[in-house]
């Protein structure tokens, strides 16, 4: 069960790994996709002949009107929630077995907008109303557990999301040379000025970056038509033409492209639960240059990108343009060494680990059920 069905969207992708890895265990299953929205084209794996995609048109009224939904959810073996609060109210309702799965919980001084603020505030409320419901609730770090586990008292598992096993290259890199091109890319739609994606401050720094190291080139992929029309005015403005490639959605064999032909993944994102990208870009042996989130937010189960970073020590951290330039300088100087971590570092998140323990946790549900119905 999950908002919505987008092909730009890292939940989306999650839903299709985890589809991909219980099809291939167990060709006999039935899953069904129960979502609020579907945009088109549909992601690899949810566009299997095997999965039914059932569009409901409740969501937040799903809280209210939960029985109608509860009756259509009695017929499955177990239900897995995306992170989406209002369908735990008809799962429990069903009587089914049933995991949530949490990200983080974001804080409303880190957002500008009044309405956002509003309804970070609200469902921050209800996370705390929810939380205890499922007898199962997962998490994708074990930082996000640790938060969980202190804030509300409950037990945590943590199943990171899981990395197409396409990312997973065979083909080791080489260093840089100097004096040739080396490129970087960030991957992902922009939420605008003062959102938490930030590619305009990324662009900011890489303009500082380019005059001391002017054969960086910058592709930013994942952009919506908007974006790219907004974006490249402000390439316009900071004389970055030439220096900086704008690139739409992609699909997962052309992402993958993407991910071998840079070097070096960046972003300026501030917040996340997970930051699935990073760990894309691992897999593949690219290095990452990220944002140090954790003082923005206070808190490091909401600082991912940093986390992965830290923890694996595929890259390295910044916080301004200054250490953003040092940081590049870094990676470029020892590539290699970097590479060798980050692929290692991506292991932990394959479908034969991350697949098999979502397995295991649907199989364990499932048999504890029928144990309590005998």
């Amino acid at each position: 069960m999950i908002l919505e069905i987008h092909p730009n969207a890292g939940q989306t992708y999650t839903i299709a790994e985890i589809i991909r890895y219980l099809l291939s265990a167990h060709p006999d299953w039935e899953i069904s996709v129960l979502t609020n929205r579907i945009y088109y084209p549909l992601v690899k794996g949810i566009d299997d002949n095997r999965v039914k995609i059932i569009k409901l048109d409740q969501y937040y009224s799903a809280m209210i009107f939960r029985g109608k939904i509860a009756r259509m959810l009695k017929k499955y073996d177990f239900l897995y929630i995306k992170g989406n609060y209002p369908y735990v109210f008809p799962a429990i309702k069903s009587g089914k077995p049933a995991a949530l799965v949490v990200h983080q919980i974001d804080k409303p001084k880190l957002f500008t907008s009044s309405i956002s603020k509003i309804k970070i505030i609200l469902t921050n409320i209800m996370t705390g109303y929810v939380i205890s419901k499922p007898k199962i609730v997962v998490t994708v770090t074990e930082e996000l557990a640790a938060f969980y586990q202190k804030k509300y008292g409950i037990k945590v598992q943590v199943i990171g999301d899981q990395i197409p096993d396409l990312y997973f290259s065979p083909h080791w890199r080489s260093e840089i040379e100097e004096g040739r091109i080396v490129k970087l890319l960030t991957v992902g739609n922009w939420d605008g000025f003062n959102g938490r994606k930030r590619h305009e401050v990324l662009l900011d720094y890489f303009a500082v970056a380019v005059k001391s190291l002017p054969n960086i080139h910058l592709n930013m992929c994942g952009l919506s038509a908007k974006n790219i029309e907004e974006l490249n005015k402000l390439v316009i403005e900071m004389d970055l033409s030439g220096k900086v490639s704008l690139k739409g959605y992609m699909k997962e064999d052309e992402l993958y492209s993407e991910y071998l032909s840079n070097d070096i993944y960046i972003t300026a994102t501030t917040f996340e639960g997970f930051y699935r990208q990073v760990v894309e870009g691992f897999a593949t042996g690219m290095p990452a240059v990220v944002f140090d989130s954790r003082e923005f937010t206070g808190d490091p189960s909401s600082s991912a990108s940093s986390n992965h970073v830290v923890k694996s020590g595929a890259g390295e951290i910044y916080k301004d343009a200054e250490t953003f330039v040092l940081s590049l300088r870094k990676i470029i100087k020892n590539y290699m060494d970097y590479s060798t971590r980050a692929k290692k570092y991506a292991g932990n998140f394959s479908s034969h680990v991350l697949g098999k323990r979502t397995e295991d946790l649907i199989l364990g549900a499932v048999s504890n059920k029928q144990i309590e119905e005998i």
